[in-house]
């Protein structure tokens, strides 16, 4: 392919930052404007130019996004990539890998385990108990919540308790450190040690960084603005030594400060790297003028932010809709009511439309009106499939097959089928100070010979055969069907999620890289927006946040409320508050043709009747882009005074 194919269909910032090759570059990325294409394109160009592809690193925030941009890669340049060449994935993929080669470092062998989050909080409730620590006090998720930030902030067990200031820290610093004991006797590592270790074990070691700095010579990072510290160090120390980074991010989509993401890591790119280039891609594809100029208005009013004006060459379309219910119920109905006028008129599908709200119980009120409406919808909430109990138990037998130190694992499943060992046994055999001892405690109990027949039989299945057929096995010898009570409608639910499991399990099967621990590796690094996958033709349903890299057709956003957006803990925190106005800007910009801002007059939420007045950031979008829609009252909700719509006319194209 030629160099110059690569550039066509791109604008001139676009082409600018594809053929910005060499030194830092922060690319500027407002809504809609072709942030993945242009990421893609430059990686693609810098192999058409000549870099080994075994030579660049492009990391993401999910392994969809990694995958998206993997396939565009190959559609580009019109031929296969190979494994990790160049390497695409997300930064705790990075992480795993790195770990995978440096492990005997870090007193883990090579067949370690990654822990999940409820892993992490079962691990840190036995650590809370053995503290007698207060339960009152000392939750297993607030505690679990604080030692993540500590570890995303780089700050180990040692330092914490050095700079504890009051009783809370004291105790933490104890639990975080019983922790880390724990993780290192079952040979696993939470999900925050995949980049903090890896960064610890650079800064220690600078002759294995420099192995990684000249193994990768360019590096891509996507969504820049939602790193936090570790991921930020990890990529400044990777990037020193040649400096070819580039950074492709906006600071007015950074949403997600309670995972610790620093948006200040975005706003001072070019003061850590000084000789950086700026790029900033103004136009909007998604938007139309309207939505972009309302938004615009809206965003300019935070602080923390980069001065930048975004254009659309798309039509002005439809005003800003602004609609005052009496309560969440009317609310509602006003929702399903519009759905129902706009499928009527213009024949959208149901996937055509998101109704997005800031808090998870606001959805509802909103489902009860779509069943009574016959409506299709699908929310984007709850337990996510590897979190649910079914299927935990199945990865913890395949997880014992691997790694025979993980006593979590061992513990979760000892009893599952029931096989009669009580707990007073259970003591007993786990009060051994080190694996070999409580698998060796347990060959000595009958009750415990059927499980490691199992185990053992598995094992030596799981080095012959493929991952499926290791998991049919075991799913037909502890006869889990009876065990999930399939006679029951929870049970039935429970085995159709054991055998969508099974299926995922054969999908694997047929991929490159195959073997029980790197399916196990796959799972564990499933990443929230991964399950976005198969998005059924119906209505969705998500919060703000779980928006964010999507993009509908007609979007309707409800509580347009103080106290709900912006949130009540934000009222007090000029930094919080212009994250909650960044949360409203992402949700107004993954409209693409209408956008519906809804509030209540009054609101019962969590059992409590509310009357809040409308959100300041309403009051922040000019008047001549908004339409109001005036409600008669509850009663006439079913057919209320409908503005009129122009027919939609915004160009639908896929490559931005």
């Amino acid at each position: 392919m030629d160099k110059l194919e690569i550039l066509k269909g791109l604008n001139e910032k676009q082409k600018e930052a594809v053929l910005q090759t060499e030194g830092p570059v922060l690319i500027v990325a407002g809504a809609g404007s072709g942030k993945t294409r242009t990421l893609t394109h430059r990686l693609s160009y810098l192999i058409i130019s000549g870099v080994k592809p075994e030579r660049i690193l492009a990391l993401t925030f999910t392994n969809k996004a990694a995958e998206e941009m993997r396939e565009r890669v190959k559609k580009i340049l019109g031929k296969k990539l190979e494994i990790d060449r160049p390497f695409i994935g997300t930064f705790h993929k990075l992480g795993v890998k790195i770990l995978r080669e440096i492990y005997p470092l870090v007193g883990r062998t090579k067949h370690f385990v990654i822990f999940d989050e409820d892993d992490s909080r079962n691990l840190i409730k036995r650590c809370l108990g053995e503290l007698e620590l207060p339960k009152e006090q000392f939750s297993p998720g607030s505690v679990g919540e604080e030692i993540s930030r500590l570890k995303s902030e780089l700050i180990t067990s040692e330092i914490y308790e050095k700079e504890a200031m009051n009783f809370f820290q004291e105790k933490v610093a104890k639990v975080y450190k019983l922790y880390e004991g724990y993780l290192l006797k079952n040979n696993a590592f939470d999900f925050d040690d995949l980049i903090k270790t890896p960064v610890e074990v650079f800064q220690k070691n600078p002759k294995i960084l420099e192995n990684y700095q000249e193994r990768w010579f360019y590096i891509l990072i996507d969504e820049y603005q939602d790193t936090n510290t570790s991921q930020y160090v990890l990529i400044k120390l990777l990037a020193e030594k040649h400096r070819n980074l580039c950074v492709v991010g906006d600071e007015d989509q950074s949403i997600y400060s309670w995972r610790q993401a620093d948006f200040r890591n975005f706003l001072n790119f070019d003061k850590d790297w000084p000789e950086a280039k700026v790029i900033v891609l103004k136009e909007s594809y998604r938007l139309t003028k309207n939505i972009l100029a309302a938004s615009q208005e809206m965003i300019k009013n935070n602080r923390w932010r980069r001065e930048k004006i975004l254009i659309t060459n798309n039509p002005e379309g439809s005003p800003v809709f602004l609609v005052q219910a009496q309560d969440e119920v009317e609310e509602a109905e006003f929702v399903v009511g519009m759905i129902q006028k706009l499928t009527e008129i213009y024949h959208y599908e149901p996937k055509d439309f998101a109704v997005l709200y800031r808090i998870n119980a606001q959805s509802r009120v909103l489902e009860e009106a779509l069943i009574r409406a016959g409506l299709p919808y699908q929310v984007f909430a709850g337990v996510k499939f590897y979190q649910r109990r079914e299927i935990k138990n199945l990865l913890a037998y395949l997880r014992l097959l691997v790694n025979k130190d993980d006593l979590v694992s061992l513990e979760r499943v000892i009893n599952i089928p029931s096989r009669g060992i009580g707990q007073k046994k259970l003591g007993k055999i786990f009060a051994a100070k080190n694996s070999e001892r409580i698998w060796g405690n347990l060959e000595k109990l009958d009750e415990a010979r059927e499980f490691l027949k199992i185990l053992k039989e598995a094992k030596t299945l799981s080095k012959k055969q493929p991952v499926s057929q290791v998991l049919r096995y075991i799913i037909g010898k502890i006869e889990y069907d009876d065990y999930l009570g399939k006679d029951t409608q929870e049970g039935k639910e429970r085995w159709q999620n054991v055998l969508e499991f099974l299926r995922l399990a054969e999908d694997f099967d047929e991929m490159k890289e195959r073997g029980l621990e790197k399916f196990l590796e796959e799972v564990a690094l499933f990443q929230e927006g991964d399950e976005r996958r198969n998005r059924q033709n119906a209505v969705q349903l998500m919060t703000l946040h779980s928006a964010k890299g999507l993009e509908f057709n007609i979007v309707f956003i409800v509580g347009c409320e103080e106290g709900i957006l912006p949130h009540t803990q934000a009222q007090f925190s000029e930094e919080e508050l212009e994250e909650e106005r960044r949360l409203t800007y992402v949700g107004m910009t993954r409209a693409k043709r209408e956008i519906y801002l809804i509030l209540s007059s009054r609101r019962r939420l969590f059992g409590s009747l509310t009357v809040n007045p409308p959100s300041r950031f309403l009051s922040e979008i000019p008047p001549d882009l908004i339409q109001e829609i005036e409600l008669e009252s509850s009663e006439s909700i079913a057919d209320p005074d409908y503005p009129e719509i122009t027919e939609p006319t915004v160009d639908d194209n896929d490559d931005f």
